[in-house]
């Protein structure tokens, strides 16, 4: 009898267990089945492919493929391998893959060159902790694009964040990474303001759609010395900037001021010239995710900020009489992203720069320089895009001669 009613109770027990299990599984269906649907509606409303665009790639807004969850700590990995093959019509100089128009060679040969290469290949990683002064954040970042062409680790960002304080290394105050045009290309627009360096930042939102960040970034300017047995650049005082943002829907519009510091030792005295800039720049979504970005820079002894002039020396000039100047420098660009559908996008553009010379500048110093692009993209799945790309870049010097290149890039970007 005690048998019976163990194995009937059992299994009364065991079948109404099954049901309750059955039922469950049915609702989790039901609910990955609801979930997918939203999922597909959103990328369907939104796209998918625009989170691979330059501008998000470049800024760390397109989130992360892997998460790792602890009671107060969010992890996220992420990154893309791309793989780049160039061909250029007449010499690079010593980048054979980036298009930098102020190491053109002038004279140009019209003797070309291919390049294959995977060194714009990247690593993300992110942390969120929750604490009770906030969020502490932690961006670490590193590609492959180190200098002199090598292909290993290269650090680009290294930032601490808790609440509005960050420190380390990131993006300079004075640029505005979210105007990169969705282009191949490594360097990008060469008047654009490009720069990562040690920082302190404070960040305070003025309302729902503006913010104000101002920054200590680190000291140090480029100087091109005639005379380096009697003078030599000094790292003396940090640079300031201060940055106003304001924001609607997706698109924004950016006001930045710099103080740059540029220290000299003549002897046994110190000097210091005080150089500074001011940048403008504008993203503006127009029509389903197409978007125009401009920027405009003027400075006074700030050419280490240009990306066109950060190799060149040319923040001031000591002659060999003594005598030295700051060098104004302004540019811009003007670029279009154009999205024909979740699939395909294209971009064009045209930017321009201007470095202000001195008399005793010999007359194969940098003067002004040009760089254009027109590309077309393919977006075959999420996360994975392929394009082609043409590339022009000018080199003038300040005896009027000129050196030009046109490249043809091939990539392959493959996000994880």
């Amino acid at each position: 009898m005690l048998v019976f009613m163990y194995t009937h109770f059992y299994g009364a027990f065991a079948q109404d267990t099954d049901v309750k299990i059955d039922t469950l599984e049915r609702r989790v269906k039901r609910l990955e089945v609801r979930f997918d649907t939203a999922a597909a509606r959103l990328t369907s409303v939104l796209g998918i492919p625009n989170g691979l665009s330059r501008r998000n790639l470049e800024g760390g807004t397109y989130g992360s493929r892997l998460k790792l969850n602890t009671e107060k700590t969010v992890m996220e990995i992420s990154g893309y391998i791309q793989g780049d093959f160039i061909h250029s019509f007449r010499q690079s100089g010593p980048y054979k893959d980036a298009m930098v128009p102020s190491t053109i060679p002038v004279p140009n040969s019209s003797v070309g060159e291919t390049y294959f290469g995977i060194r714009q290949t990247r690593f993300t990683s992110k942390t969120t902790t929750k604490t009770e002064m906030g969020d502490l954040k932690t961006h670490f970042e590193f590609d492959l694009f180190a200098p002199n062409g090598a292909t290993t680790f290269h650090i680009r960002h290294a930032l601490g964040t808790l609440g509005r304080v960050s420190i380390g290394q990131y993006w300079t105050n004075f640029m505005d990474i979210d105007v990169f045009p969705n282009v191949f290309e490594y360097w990008g627009p060469n008047s654009m303001p490009f720069l990562r360096q040690p920082q302190i930042k404070y960040t305070a939102p003025l309302g729902r759609n503006a913010t104000l960040a101002v920054s200590a970034e680190s000291p140090g300017s480029q100087i091109s010395i005639a005379d380096s047995i009697r003078f030599s650049s000094r790292s003396l005082f940090p640079d300031g900037v201060i940055n106003f943002r304001y924001t609607w829907h997706v698109s924004h519009i950016q006001l930045t001021g710099l103080l740059h510091p540029v220290s000299l030792k003549d002897n046994d005295k110190s000097k210091t010239l005080w150089g500074y800039g001011f940048n403008f720049s504008c993203y503006w979504e127009i029509f389903k995710r197409n978007a125009i970005v401009f920027e405009a820079t003027y400075g006074k002894g700030i050419g280490k900020y240009f990306d066109d002039l950060g190799v060149q020396t040319l923040d001031a000039v000591v002659a060999p009489n003594g005598n030295y100047k700051l060098l104004p420098a302004y540019g811009g660009f003007l670029f279009y992203d154009w999205w024909w559908s979740d699939k395909f996008s294209s971009a064009i553009g045209y930017s321009y720069l201007h470095s202000n010379t001195f008399s005793s500048q010999p007359g194969t110093n940098y003067k002004n320089g040009a760089y254009g692009i027109a590309n077309f993209t393919y977006y075959p799945v999420d996360y994975v895009k392929i394009g082609i790309e043409y590339q022009y870049g000018m080199r003038e010097d300040i005896d009027n001669r000129k050196g030009e290149n046109s490249r043809i890039q091939f990539s392959g970007n493959y996000k994880f």
